[in-house]
């Protein structure tokens, strides 16, 4: 009978295994382990800036983004019940690390087994998402954005506490299946922002728990030579890609003023017959206005941060703001993120954001990632 013990998984802070992991007096390692060999210089050049850009390093990862597009410096960030965030690495990285420096002879043996002492094992940890980040400054940016908001008062706490309810409720909801989500988007004009140039969608329902999805992507005939794409003085730049929908996600359709009003208002009402519709905005203001200026059938949508505790709604509609949610999963209610960082930090590969249809399959694609809060592990 076997008396061995099974390996304990979970995950290091960052900042221990970046600037800590190749000390002799590093407290994980008992210092009985270390063979009488050991040399702290190859673990010590391995997190050095030039080797952490270096394609070949082992906490790096392709993300399969386009040609031209970073991969980065693979690392998990970790929810703590309490609220607080800090970025992570795995014990699998940690252990492939040290097979890895051996194979390339870089170390005579094997390193020993970190000790668990401070491993956060998953019972440690509310949630766990991946984050990509493409260089090691910024790493250390992000390491400092979050001890900062460690440092930060109670001002902040309230409405980063608002935030992480709305995330627990989604979190919840998206597991029951419950309901149609929809992500819309719109692109307007910048001269003038009441003149709506595309609208796209992307939604998603369950039929017997299986995933049924529907996208959309529409440009306004009136509106056609009201182009965006120009630089503005104060160095803002508005991308023009009405006509680079993703192939992948369908065909764009190009209807007049009237038809994208009752296009988007049928939408919106016939997804009540599969119950509460959720729907699913980066950054909802200025689409909500343009909602509102359509005359769709919105009224009575409240935030799904107001929906009571562990309440599963049958009916009505909700705002869902992927930018709320990503705020509360990484501690930081202070600042939004656009959607190309957010789909970066989420590994989720883009191409041609700024059309309306394929920001909104992104917008849907970034909500069920932190919805689902996959993966848990490297």
């Amino acid at each position: 009978m076997s008396t061995e013990k099974p390996a304990v998984t979970g995950y290091y802070r960052c900042t221990d295994i970046l600037f800590n992991l190749h000390s002799l007096k590093f407290t994980y390692c008992r210092a009985d382990a270390l063979p009488p060999s050991y040399n702290s210089e190859p673990l010590r050049a391995m997190f050095s800036p030039k080797a952490l850009i270096y394609p070949g390093h082992p906490f790096r990862v392709h993300t399969g983004l386009k040609e031209g597009e970073e991969d980065g410096i693979h690392t998990f960030l970790g929810t703590f019940p309490d609220g607080k965030s800090r970025h992570l690495f795995s014990s699998a990285q940690i252990d492939y690390l040290r097979y890895w420096l051996h194979a390339m002879q870089l170390t005579p043996e094997v390193l020993p087994v970190l000790s668990s002492k401070r491993l956060f094992v998953h019972s440690d940890l509310s949630a766990v998402s991946p984050a990509v980040h493409p260089t090691l400054k910024a790493l250390r940016t992000e390491l400092k954005r979050i001890k900062k908001a460690f440092i930060k008062g109670a001002g902040a706490e309230a409405s980063l506490l608002a935030w992480r309810t709305a995330l627990d409720h989604v979190r919840t909801l998206w597991t029951a299946h419950t309901g149609v989500w929809c992500a819309l988007d719109f692109e307007t004009w910048t001269e003038n922002h009441s003149i709506v140039t595309e609208f796209g969608f992307s939604a998603v329902h369950w039929t017997e728990d299986e995933q049924k999805t529907d996208t959309g992507h529409f440009t306004v005939e009136e509106h056609r030579f009201h182009r965006n794409g120009r630089t503005y003085p104060n160095g803002k730049h508005v991308p023009e890609y009405r006509e680079h929908y993703n192939a992948e996600f369908g065909t764009s359709v190009e209807v007049t003023k009237a038809a994208l009003e009752s296009t988007v208002g049928n939408l919106i009402s016939g997804m009540h017959a599969r119950g509460p519709v959720f729907l699913v905005f980066h950054d909802a203001h200025e689409d909500i206005k343009t909602l509102n200026r359509l005359g769709a059938p919105i009224d009575g949508a409240v935030d799904v941060g107001q929906l009571p505790p562990d309440t599963i709604p049958t009916q009505g509609i909700y705002i869902v703001d992927t930018t709320v949610l990503f705020g509360a999963l990484i501690g930081d209610c202070k600042s939004k993120k656009g959607l190309r960082d957010v789909c970066a930090f989420l590994q989720i590969p883009t191409r041609y954001l700024h059309n309306a249809g394929n920001d909104a399959h992104y917008t849907l694609d970034a909500l069920q990632a932190m919805a689902s809060g996959r993966p848990l592990d490297a």
